[in-house]
């Protein structure tokens, strides 16, 4: 039965409430474009539910189903994503921030040694509870759609995304685990403006100015130069 506690609309489907399932849940259905790229399909394909069985409900992903040749998956339902607490508190404190990037790192490191990235990283994909959980939200959705449209759409088409939001490769067709450390130094840059110091030193200052180093090095638009996850946390 559809739950009353989210309204979801557009390619996410009504939240759902089932007694086999913990928690609400919703229903995706993937992009069509996709299925006209066959051979990602397939790579897409097998990469969702390779992720489905080994994460499994602690990280979002329920099942991954076909109907009509389209493919859709079930995930938990998140009643914020880290975007969302952002802008509802305005501000985070700089060691807040660190201990949040810090488990973000970890969590997409869990993904990598797994043999799986997420290529569209953004503080509206990822989640973190009360307790400090965190869980990436819709992974290879969005680098697998564009990497499908790169191949079948104009170049237009592609300038309409931020530029931001996907790494120049993703923007060419080509999806991995790079990515994803293109999308951490986004990250780190659009979270940066809500940090707040108190009574800010000499050394805060170095802090924040080496992030956002961090930043740029990350999001080198050669994929084999930017840092690795373990430098990364490393430096963080």
């Amino acid at each position: 039965t559809p739950s009353t506690r989210a309204s979801i609309s557009g390619e996410l489907r009504p939240v759902f409430a089932e007694p086999k399932h913990p928690y609400p849940f919703l229903i995706r259905f993937v992009g069509p474009e996709i299925m006209l790229v066959p051979d990602l399909a397939e790579g897409f394909r097998r990469a969702l539910r390779g992720a489905s069985a080994h994460f499994g409900p602690q990280n979002s992903l329920w099942s991954v189903r076909e109907f009509d040749g389209q493919i859709c998956y079930v995930r938990s339902y998140f009643p914020s994503t880290l975007g969302q607490i952002i802008e509802r508190y305005e501000y985070i404190e700089l060691e807040d921030l660190l201990t949040v990037l810090l488990r973000i790192v970890d969590e997409v490191n869990n993904w990598h040694r797994a043999g799986f990235f997420h290529a569209h990283l953004t503080v509206e994909n990822i989640f973190i509870d009360e307790s400090g959980n965190v869980s990436l939200i819709d992974a290879m959705i969005g680098g697998a759609t564009i990497a499908a449209l790169s191949q079948i759409a104009s170049e237009e088409v592609l300038l309409r995304y931020p530029n931001n939001e996907f790494a120049p490769e993703v923007l060419h067709g080509r999806i991995g685990k790079s990515a994803d450390l293109y999308n951490l130094g986004s990250i780190i840059s659009q979270l940066l403006p809500y940090s707040v110091v108190k009574g800010k030193t000499q050394r805060t200052r170095k802090i924040i100015s080496s992030m956002e180093l961090l930043s740029e090095r990350l999001m080198h638009k050669e994929p084999h130069k930017r840092l690795s996850l373990d430098v990364l946390k490393s430096e963080l």
